[in-house]
């Protein structure tokens, strides 16, 4: 995983007569122990894995990045420390909008959370960020159905993941865009399943979900930011 999101951050459609250079660098540095045949496979599921469909966009990965992104952005949210996190009533947020996490309470008090989003770009004024994941859930692109990503979502608790990162996104173009509003701006998270890219299906493997403006503003409020933004909910 970590060796494909290293060669996935460097690679673009116009750096394309590098990227064999770049895989047999992380061939070595990984040692991965891949022979040449071998890392001809890799290219050419890197040239599919380009031209797939980002699910909520509906642009490929190449043409995303085109216009303006970033790549492995780190992010850092600030939490009141002072005052204990309400896990009952996070739990009962998300379960109200169909992804129950039965997080426990035990620690409550938390000053930062961190993380770091794979790709995060710009299409049509609207901003969307882009995990890859590489899940091993099957032998063939079949097993990368749209029934198939939202169980390996479900167990992995992704769906918790896709939230922070969606505050992290709003808190972000809160302090860069002017006129910032959430309905224009702010897009979803989309998941690409890396095993599941198939070149015969442009959209196999992928999983996009915006959770609703008022669910991520609630939810930074309920993780203790005094959120400036005055389009506050009940």
């Amino acid at each position: 995983g970590s060796a494909l999101h290293a060669v996935l951050e460097r690679i673009r459609p116009d750096n394309r007569r590098d990227w064999r250079r770049y895989l047999e660098h992380d061939n070595r540095q990984w040692q991965l122990g891949l022979e040449p045949a071998q890392l001809d496979a890799c290219e050419n599921w890197l040239e599919a894995i380009q031209h797939c469909e980002l699910p909520q966009s509906r642009i490929s990965l190449g043409a995303s990045k085109q216009g303006t992104h970033r790549s492995e952005y780190g992010f850092t949210l600030g939490s009141d420390a002072r005052a204990a996190l309400d896990i009952p009533a996070i739990n009962a947020h998300f379960a109200a909008h169909g992804h129950p996490l039965h997080l426990s309470d035990k620690h409550r008090h938390i000053r930062y959370l961190r993380g770091e989003i794979d790709h995060l770009y710009q299409h049509d004024g609207r901003y969307y960020i882009l995990d890859y994941k590489s899940n091993h859930l099957g032998d063939n692109p079949a097993a990368y159905n749209a029934a198939a990503l939202k169980q390996a979502m479900d167990d992995h608790h992704y769906w918790l993941q896709a939230a922070i990162y969606q505050v992290a996104l709003h808190r972000l173009l809160q302090t860069r865009l002017p006129d910032y509003d959430p309905e224009t701006h702010l897009g979803g998270v989309e998941y690409l399943y890396l095993r599941g890219v198939n070149s015969a299906d442009r959209t196999n493997g992928g999983l996009g979900h915006r959770y609703p403006t008022d669910f991520i503003l609630a939810l930074d409020r309920e993780l203790g930011y005094q959120n400036p933004y005055p389009r506050q909910t009940a």
